[in-house]
């Protein structure tokens, strides 16, 4: 076993490993498809074959792939319950899951697996990162708020063509929709509050004041995923509560936010 990769380093191997090629199975036969129909080159019912194919092979490369980067990554890294909690976040160990169930298991892999699970005795060791700051703080990602402003002009000019074209119904409810939503970006575009303050010393958000990390318990990133839709957020215990906070509009990512929040939980500890 050679314990010399970081768990970051893991994780975008596991991506490419597994995430990226299964991504570009689903999608890239069925867009081919779908242009190829639309220059009638192939009839449209191909276009249904295309898709089911695709999540088929997909679906075997992740089956298949998701195994051997899992095993790699437990030889190669030390803090393997670091990362065994990453890689359940980014659906690269899909633990008492449906998707687990499919995963293809050879007697190979299972003694292997066996002799790995030794690495789970053992606690994480801090490993500090010298290009984290002595303290990090967070605003909202303007760039993405005036880039959402920019696409909400497309149907804010739509729903004007539609007014001035008879369709006041139906134009006046689309204009009064990306209005309300030009507000809420523009609002967010200008707010320049830290929303979240993290350091050395402990850690406070725009809705939670700040508490040193002796009082704080229980931090990790949660993502809630319905449908369609994926929330990320920062949860934490502190005296008087629970603290929650959403963070897909700041600066920073779900593994950014995991790194900093592990690194000034450790230097906490290290002070003591």
């Amino acid at each position: 076993m050679y314990d010399t990769v970081s768990v970051d380093d893991a994780i975008d191997r596991g991506d490419g490993m597994v995430k990226y090629p299964v991504m570009t199975m689903l999608f890239v036969p069925t867009l081919i498809s779908v242009l190829l129909a639309l220059v009638h080159f192939i009839p449209a019912w191909v276009i249904l074959v295309a898709l089911l194919v695709s999540f088929i092979i997909a679906w075997l490369i992740y089956c298949f792939m998701v195994t051997r980067w899992r095993i790699w990554a437990l030889e190669h890294v030390r803090n393997v319950h670091e990362l065994r909690m990453s890689a359940i976040q980014e659906m690269l160990w899909p633990e008492n899951s449906f998707f687990g169930k499919w995963e293809w298991h050879t007697q190979a892999y299972r003694e292997k697996w066996l002799v790995l699970q030794s690495k789970f005795d053992q606690p994480d060791v801090f490993e500090d990162d010298l290009r984290i700051p002595a303290e990090t703080i967070i605003y909202y990602a303007k760039a993405n708020s005036y880039v959402l402003l920019s696409i909400m002009l497309i149907p804010l000019v739509f729903g004007i063509y539609l007014w001035m074209n008879d369709s006041r119904i139906i134009g006046g409810i689309m204009m009064l929709g990306v209005a309300y939503r030009l507000f809420r970006e523009y609002k967010q575009a200008k707010n320049k509050d830290p929303q979240i303050i993290i350091n050395n010393e402990g850690i406070q958000t725009i809705s939670t004041p700040f508490f040193p990390w002796k009082h704080i318990h229980d931090e990790k990133i949660v993502i809630q995923r319905a449908a369609r839709n994926m929330r990320t957020y920062l949860q934490y215990e502190y005296p008087q509560g629970v603290a929650s906070l959403k963070i897909d509009d700041y600066g920073t990512d779900r593994r950014r936010l995991a790194r900093l929040l592990k690194v000034y939980r450790g230097r906490s500890k290290s002070s003591i």
